[in-house]
């Protein structure tokens, strides 16, 4: 695959933007340097356009929730920006093993709060939306290993690194915790005179 070819792959996947594309030229200094742009209006439709239909119409949604806070620039970024990184440190590590202790009941709850929020949002939460509706006053770093510890144990699902897309997984599926469009039953044919 040429890297044009990888490049559109990924931002169709909602994985990152093409090369260059709304990022700044000389990022700030500092622990989130890398990961800090510059919002432009033009790169953003672009990205928009270039990717799937699907996709677009998950951004628009987020774009347009009237529930959420989110400016145009913060989900820009969002979908824009690379995913963060995909270690954490032993003290994170070690602070979900206490947190999760105390919290038993974490991947129900984490799944039966994504159904209640996709039913009112018409998206998936994001992992502070999600932290924020339980309760769970964690620092980010954590509240992301908790995240990805409930996408690991099948408690949750989502899109690949998509922003806004987590729902029950196979887990809470299994226990009845399911979106509500999967919980109609498929309409009865009906025989012919």
């Amino acid at each position: 695959m040429s890297q044009s070819e990888s490049s559109k792959t990924d931002v169709q996947a909602g994985a990152a933007a093409p090369p260059g594309e709304g990022k700044t030229a000389i990022p700030p200094a500092g622990a989130e340097a890398g990961r800090w742009y510059a919002f432009r209006t033009e790169d953003w439709e672009r990205w928009k356009t270039a990717a799937t239909h699907a996709l677009r119409q998950h951004v628009e949604s987020v774009e347009r929730c009237a529930l959420c806070p989110w400016s145009v620039e913060r989900v820009a970024e969002a979908f824009m920006l690379p995913p963060g990184r995909k270690f954490f440190p032993r003290h994170v590590k070690a602070a979900y093993g206490q947190w999760k202790d105390e919290h038993p009941d974490r991947g129900p709850q984490s799944a039966e709060f994504s159904v209640a929020f996709r039913t009112e949002h018409a998206h998936g939460p994001s992992f502070k939306q999600l932290g924020d509706g339980l309760g769970w006053e964690l620092p980010r770093p954590v509240l992301g290993f908790v995240v990805m510890r409930l996408v690991a144990n099948e408690w949750l699902a989502r899109t690949g690194e998509v922003p806004w897309t987590l729902r029950p997984g196979p887990a809470a599926q299994q226990q009845g915790i399911v979106l509500p469009a999967a919980r109609r039953p498929a309409a009865a044919i009906s025989p012919l005179s």
